[in-house]
């Protein structure tokens, strides 16, 4: 009874995200250094240069972090003359909360469910 509760609250094939973008979200946001390059650019486009030297990072290094963000679709880059600027990308963060917002409504129905069934 329990894992037919599990199935139906469970988010339908048609409804499920591409798994491997959404690993490569979390794969990407698993660095500290990636998540405050993130963070940074809450509050809006800034460029690559500014982000590299308020976070102390070198320059080989902030060219990795850069690449993986975009690779995982985080981050867009635009040029700007000489300057490469940044842009947060929401789509893939938006997608990664409405990924755990239905796990987590499938869980707590899921354990209401039994709560109920055990009382």
């Amino acid at each position: 009874m329990v894992n037919q509760m599990v199935d139906q609250a469970g988010p339908r094939q048609s409804e499920a995200l591409d798994t491997a973008a959404l690993d490569e979200v979390y794969a990407v946001l698993s660095s500290e250094r990636r998540r405050e390059i993130v963070r940074r650019l809450t509050v809006g486009p800034a460029p690559i240069a500014e982000l590299r030297e308020g976070l102390g990072f070198t320059k080989q290094a902030m060219t990795k972090h850069v690449r993986r963000l975009e690779a995982a679709g985080l981050v867009r880059r635009s040029s700007t003359g000489r300057a490469h600027v940044l842009t947060l990308e929401r789509q893939p963060i938006d997608d990664a909360i409405d990924w755990l917002e239905r796990t987590r409504t499938a869980w707590t129905t899921t354990f209401d469910a039994l709560e109920d069934y055990l009382t």
